[in-house]
């Protein structure tokens, strides 16, 4: 990586795409329920709703893996509206602004775009379609006390909001599950619904596959002659050890259940959240999340702007971004998931599962390089789906390169941008044990930029800032987790570079593939942010080819006595052995043997 630092100008651009879509905002039946949020209505993507739980994790002293960051989370917290040029004048409109990048982190970046949502929906003129909420609590013994004083909170304000027309009913799960209350009319049911919350009590494992399932199936049932919307709404530490624990059978449930016309909300509760898997559960379709920690959180989250986030806008927004000659995307911000695909012509295509109302105008953010011609800089092919009517939607989007004042939004974009940079590069850093000396140069510019910020919404985070510029110190030591028995003396655990990649004899089958390469680094370690001895494989890559990303992390399994390790999200198995104080991995299928030497 080249480390260098450049300064620029302001430029911006804005310019306002209209969509037209045909379902009407004026239609008020009488059993729809007007709206509660009390600011403007946004639009904004859905996924991680925010990050608390990385932050409080550093006000505490400890740091959560890297994948808990996510740029979403952090650009959802503030408006990012653009300049608006052309006033929205339907359901959903795009707009974009650019703005010449300054980047704490040296890079290539020297633009940066922002792709905006807006819709013309007022509190005037929208009204929420009646809603059936299932909530689905976990009721183990990782959620005694405090994480289950927040869920119950959670859930009566859920009840609190909800009025006539809306259903609500609880599943709940721990070594078994059950519907504590059926789908209940909340007018008639109010005070039933409110004694079933009152009623659940902690104890056993965490299933929370089986529990998600009940909820669902509960949530078809109830699907048949209800005229209004349909959302799963999960309280939990998202630690499941019943069943199954990888989030590709939790991002399957989501998916199938967005495709029958049920979303999934994810309440995070407890300091040992489990962020990672809750993360790439609720990039999927139908998905949003949010974090609580604390009881005086409930309201703030779960108050004014329920209707808001309840409500979905548009599925499947599919952007495909074509550059002009001479300029290159190079990172793009913001997308749940981060599941971007890079084509000829350096065009890039990515999808935002779904779009939610919201009271803060959100966006996606593109780092670009190079100028281009006069007049051309990037074209936007753009489609989605109406989350209401499920009707198909396209149009263009032509963004040209132009010298303007950027908007209080994109500033704010800007800040936010460079903050997820910096704090994504430290933390990996951190997480490896690398020297910090670069990473804390970061943090203080970026203190800085903030300093500089005073009077923007944006200055909270200086706060943040401030702890882990505290949580860094002056000490080069990584980040460890505590020592539990089976693990003490391990071979496995531990931090690793890969030295080497060669084919072996061994195997008489298997073509050889697999996405480690040589000068990977890897660490398998605990995560000690859980309460269960949860084992966390990470891998880093410093120069990842187009497309890859620089950091995975999933959950895996150590069998000592067979030697074997399990990626469970990848479905990887590899046969393992020490030599000194080098580690050898057999990936399992494959012709091939990984060599490893600490770090």
């Amino acid at each position: 990586m080249r480390y260098f630092f450049h300064s620029f100008s302001v430029s911006a651009l804005a310019l306002t795409l209209a969509l037209g879509l045909s379902l009407s905002a004026n239609a008020q039946d009488d059993d729809e329920v007007v709206v509660t949020a009390t600011k403007a209505i946004k639009v904004s993507q859905g996924g991680a709703a925010d990050i608390e739980f990385f932050k409080q994790s550093v006000e505490n002293g400890y740091l959560p893996t890297p994948s808990a960051v996510t740029a979403e989370g952090l650009l959802y917290n503030y408006d990012l509206t653009l300049a608006n040029t052309v006033p929205c004048k339907d359901l959903f409109c795009l707009e974009a602004e650019t703005m010449q990048a300054d980047m704490i982190v040296p890079g290539k970046i020297d633009t940066l775009v922002g792709l905006g949502f807006t819709t013309k929906l007022t509190h005037d003129t929208w009204r929420r379609d009646p809603l059936t909420i299932v909530a689905v609590v976990d009721k183990s013994g990782s959620m005694r006390g405090k994480p289950m004083e927040v869920a119950k909170a959670s859930m009566r304000e859920v009840l609190k909001n909800l009025k006539a027309g809306d259903r609500m009913s609880i599943v709940q799960y721990g070594s078994t599950t059950n519907v504590v209350i059926p789908v209940t009319e909340v007018v008639s049911g109010r005070a039933d619904l409110a004694a079933a919350i009152d009623s659940i009590q902690t104890g056993g494992y965490t299933s929370m596959e089986a529990g998600l399932r009940l909820a669902f199936d509960t949530a078809y049932d109830s699907q048949p002659g209800y005229d209004g919307r349909t959302r799963v709404v999960l309280f939990s530490d998202e630690q499941p050890n019943v069943g199954a624990t990888d989030s590709a059978s939790f991002i399957g449930m989501a998916r199938a259940a967005s495709d029958r016309g049920v979303g999934m909300t994810t309440i995070g509760v407890a300091e040992h959240f489990g962020a990672d898997l809750a993360n790439k559960v609720s990039a999927a379709r139908g998905g949003n999340l949010f974090y609580i920690r604390e009881l005086e959180d409930v309201p703030k989250t779960l108050g004014g702007d329920f209707d808001l986030i309840m409500t979905e806008l548009a599925h499947d927004l599919k952007v495909k971004a074509k550059p002009a000659k001479g300029v290159k995307i190079e990172e793009v911000y913001g997308v749940p998931g981060e599941d971007i695909k890079f084509g000829s012509g350096g065009s890039i295509a990515f999808t935002i599962p779904s779009v939610f109302l919201s009271s803060e105008g959100g966006g996606i953010f593109m780092g670009v390089s190079g100028e281009g011609k006069s007049g051309s800089f990037i074209d936007i092919d753009l489609s989605y789906v109406d989350a209401r009517t499920d009707k198909k939607y396209a149009s263009q989007l032509a963004v040209p390169a132009q010298t303007s004042v950027p908007s209080e939004g994109m500033k704010r974009a800007h800040t936010l941008v460079n903050e997820y940079i910096v704090v994504k590069e430290v933390t990996q850093a951190k997480f490896f044990g690398e020297d910090l000396t670069k990473g804390r140069t970061y943090m203080r510019q970026l203190r800085q930029t903030l300093s500089s910020q005073a009077g923007d919404p944006v200055y909270q985070e200086a706060a943040f800032i401030d702890d882990y510029i505290d949580l860094l110190g002056e000490s080069e030591e990584a980040v460890d987790a505590p020592c539990y028995y089976k693990h003490c003396n391990s071979p496995v655990m531990g931090r690793w570079q890969v030295t080497k990649v060669r084919k072996t004899s061994r195997s008489m089958f298997g073509n050889g593939d697999i996405d480690i390469r040589k000068g990977d680094r890897i660490a398998f370690h605990l995560d000690h942010n859980r309460y269960d001895e949860t084992e966390i494989f990470n891998l880093r890559r410093d120069t990842p080819g187009r497309g890859e990303a620089k950091f995975e992390s999933e959950s895996f399994g150590v069998d000592y006595k067979k030697r074997e390790i399990f990626l469970y999200e990848s479905d990887i198995k590899f046969d393992y052995k020490q030599k000194g104080e080098k580690l050898f991995l057999y990936p399992e299928h494959t012709q091939l043997v990984l060599v490893l030497e600490p770090v």
